[in-house]
């Protein structure tokens, strides 16, 4: 088990009972030491292996557990568990408070009833759409510190408001969202002895990926979930907090020794993914933060790698500069080696467009196919079915008030939905009564036709877009947005000679990722946990990165420690770009380029 690995990397592979915190620096093999740690629990310290749990963050890296795992444990991994917070504590609540998938809050429907508050309030603003991103993080931030911050153009009075309503509507419609989820699973673990008590028999071992993205509430479920026993094997670095509008804070990394002053203090200070002069930039710009813990991260390899800070007059130079460097890196290295990363995704179209316009391929990170798994997109799909023939209950329950037609979750019985059945339940009610039997024969009439036809159908005979348009609250913003993922569906759908060949090619390419072999462009947040081996971040003026809005010393530090991100993505080449200015008016420089003591700085 130790060839290959570091001494730091062993021990805290060899960890066995009770707490421990290991800090792993970026590119310090965190995922490996978990992976084998698990191996050597169930090999070598003979732990069952449905009794140890590990939560992270993201599908994808618990997905990539799951698949590293079960190369070194083929025959005991099926009995592991592992799993995002959320999915996790939905689990537990599931078992425990008869819930399901169709008490979960769609980002469409929070939107919707976000808008619909607004509208009643009264309350006129420019931006509605990021209005309601600004409330979705101020409402998030509120169920998970208790902490009414107010970042939105509303004042404290409104913001109160609008949360009060948010949450008496959602109690109304019996609907989570995932903060509700992590809320709800400590109340059941505190009020509920017998409940925990089953949970922590289950889950022996507990491990935590990124653990410097926790917040209060799942710190204090966790707590609970591990017990007396506390064998908590939390695995973070607190200078890749950057989750602050979630409630996490790095705070919590430097709390976990005082709340278990005997744990084990794991510290992986090798960066085994980027060169000397990488590791060298991002160093000199995190310890200009106050609050974290001290680490000396060092560069494994011999390789120097290459930084360089380049100033431009305005965005069109440094836009001609990034594409003229691809241009030369591709000589060495494919399209698919390169990234560019952005503070913000408002730019992310204005760089592929130019650079698919020079002949350089791109991929943003989305799915070709994921608007099929927008609120709007998934009605429409399951529409679909429901004509193709698909009886399932949860097909069902997605589009028989869409548009309304006042059907009670409570006729349906379970499995498959029988037409007749609810008929005969509705047989006194006249209204409901013939609105199922107009959705009946639309079926049959859906049925008949080719997708493009039946979503014509669908929009214009059946009603589905005034139903949207009086959802989204008129002609604002929502519709707007509501009607473009309406129209791209319908574009769709045109090649298709029937409903079946349809539904059975987007289900295909819905599992497919975005286009490989192009120029990666994305987000800082959404960089987080890959590697490149160039990497361009451009855009690097004040009110950029560090954001505008970021203000507070801790805000601004929390800026900081996005950079470091985005910084340490790179393995072999980083180039630094910010603009003289932007859109005739002068900008600044980042202050963290001014942090920086062995980089090149050309003109």
């Amino acid at each position: 088990m130790d060839k290959g690995l570091s001494k730091e990397q062993s021990a805290a592979i060899r960890h066995d009972t009770g707490p421990a915190l290991v800090t792993a620096g970026p590119g310090s093999g965190k995922t490996t030491v978990i992976t084998e740690r698990i191996r050597y629990l169930v090999c070598e310290r003979k732990v069952d292996p449905g009794g140890i749990l590990t939560i992270t963050f993201t599908n994808a890296a618990a997905d990539e557990m799951k698949r590293r795992t079960s190369v070194l444990l083929p025959s005991q991994a099926p009995y592991l568990t592992f799993g995002t917070f959320h999915s996790i504590f939905f689990l537990i609540l599931k078992h425990s408070l008869d819930l399901n998938s169709s008490n979960i809050l769609k980002n469409e429907t929070r939107y919707m009833i976000l808008n619909d508050i607004l509208k009643k309030a009264g309350i006129v603003t420019n931006d509605r759409k990021q209005l309601i991103a600004d409330l979705v993080s101020a409402v998030s931030r509120y169920k998970n510190t208790g902490e009414m911050k107010n970042s939105t153009e509303l004042s404290d009075d409104e913001l109160t408001s609008v949360i009060d309503n948010y949450r008496h509507r959602l109690d109304q419609m019996r609907l989570l969202d995932f903060d509700d989820m992590l809320l709800k699973c400590r109340d059941l673990f505190t009020d509920r002895k017998k409940v925990l008590e089953i949970w922590q028999e289950r889950y022996r071992y507990i491990q935590i990926d990124e653990f410097q993205d926790i917040n209060e509430v799942q710190y204090d479920v966790i707590k609970l979930l591990a017990g007396s026993g506390r064998n908590l094997f939390a695995v973070g670095d607190d200078d890749q907090a950057v989750y602050g509008f979630r409630g996490s804070t790095p705070g919590i990394m430097k709390r976990f020794f005082d709340d278990h002053p005997d744990a084990a203090d794991y510290r992986l200070s090798i960066n085994y993914r980027s060169g000397r002069s990488i590791v060298q930039a991002a160093s000199d710009v995190i310890m200009h933060n106050k609050n974290r813990l001290e680490k000396n991260i060092s560069a494994y390899g011999s390789e120097d790698g290459q930084v360089m800070s380049v100033k431009f007059a305005g965005m069109n130079e440094q836009l001609e500069f990034i594409i003229e460097k691809i241009r030369e890196l591709q000589s060495d290295m494919p399209f698919e080696d390169i990234a560019l990363l952005l503070r913000t995704n408002t730019t992310i179209d204005l760089y592929s467009e130019r650079l698919k316009e020079c002949g350089i391929p791109c991929n943003t990170g989305k799915r070709m196919y994921g608007i099929y798994q927008s609120g709007i997109g998934k009605e429409i799909f399951d529409y679909m079915r429901f004509a193709d023939g698909d009886d399932s209950r949860g097909v069902f329950l997605n589009i028989m008030n869409s548009p309304e037609r006042n059907i009670y979750r409570g006729a349906l019985e379970d499995g498959k939905t029988d037409m007749k059945r609810l008929l005969d339940y509705y047989r006194d009610d006249p209204e409901v009564y013939d609105a199922v039997k107009r959705l009946e024969h639309d079926r049959s009439m859906m049925k008949k036709l080719k997708p493009y036809a039946a979503i014509h159908y669908l929009y214009n005979v059946m009603g589905y877009l005034d139903h949207l348009k009086r959802t989204a609250g008129g002609n604002g913003d929502a519709w707007l947005s509501a009607k473009k993922t309406a129209d791209e569906i319908l574009m769709r759908a045109k090649p298709y000679k029937s409903i079946a060949e349809w539904i059975r090619c987007a289900k295909e390419d819905a599992k497919k990722p975005s286009a490989q072999g192009g120029v990666s462009i994305l987000t800082m947040h959404a960089a987080k946990g890959l590697e490149f081996p160039a990497v361009f971040i451009p855009d690097l003026n004040e009110g950029t990165v560090p954001y505008g809005k970021a203000v507070m010393p801790s805000e601004v530090e929390e800026e900081r420690r996005l950079f470091y991100v985005a910084v340490t993505r790179a393995k072999q080449k980083l180039f630094l770009l910010y603009t003289e200015q932007l859109y005739g008016k002068k900008r600044l420089p980042s202050r963290f380029l001014g942090e920086l003591t062995t980089v090149m700085h050309l003109p």
